[in-house]
């Protein structure tokens, strides 16, 4: 889909975006984004705070299982490691729970998202919704594969930023962050923090939904 379609696509269905998000089953959704953007600015990366990333970026469904995955993980996390080749590269050389190593850039850009929020978040439904263009690894060695990746990744970026300066957009991600808020005040166990999400991440959470919604 193209930025202009899906632009118009997000600005129609902001009623329903704010309904997905208030069904139950979504209600954690922002919750456990707060509490891990609140404690990583604090410093506090203990085994609570590991308990609750590897939760809400299900981290566990991909392979990325192994304790040396999320020691390395963590590690580069603490470090504020934000090179996409450095922390592919690394996480590449530990092997997953079938042998065989993976390059794993979705949960590369949120450990970096998690420490520069204004970078976003590369997952599948993302890629799907923004038409990102898909990777090839046939015939390619791991250096061209890191490549290929990083060329993704700065393409999801582009879009983002184009998306992020429409006022349109900007309109939208405003009128979101109101109904939420209130929302919040008549919802005790919907949680909600203007200060705790920049609109890269809002923005990440309304395509992400509005691809759940189709």
């Amino acid at each position: 889909m193209n930025i202009i379609n899906l632009k118009n696509k997000i600005i129609k269905s902001e009623d329903k975006i704010f309904d997905f998000f208030k069904e139950p089953k979504q209600k954690n959704h922002f919750k456990y984004y707060f509490y891990i953007t609140k404690n990583f600015k604090q410093g506090k990366i203990d085994d609570e705070f590991k308990r609750k990333y590897k939760y809400f970026y299900v981290m566990d469904r991909a392979g990325l299982t192994r304790p040396d995955h999320f020691n390395e993980y963590f590690k580069l996390l603490k470090k504020k490691e934000t090179s996409l080749a450095v922390i592919l590269k690394k996480l590449y050389k530990i092997p997953r729970q079938t042998g065989d190593n993976a390059l794993f850039l979705s949960f590369a850009s949120k450990l970096m998202h998690t420490i520069n929020n204004k970078l976003p978040i590369y997952d599948r439904n993302i890629s799907a919704i923004l038409d990102l263009p898909k990777t090839k690894d046939n015939n390619l060695n791991l250096e061209q594969k890191i490549d290929q990746r990083i060329k993704i990744y700065n393409e999801l970026k582009y879009k983002f930023n184009k998306l992020l300066n429409d006022k349109k957009v900007l309109s939208l991600v405003n009128s979101l962050r109101i109904k939420f808020k209130q929302f919040s005040k008549d919802n005790k166990e919907f949680e909600w923090n203007n200060k705790l999400i920049n609109n890269t991440k809002l923005l990440d959470s309304i395509l992400w939904a509005s691809y759940q919604i189709d």
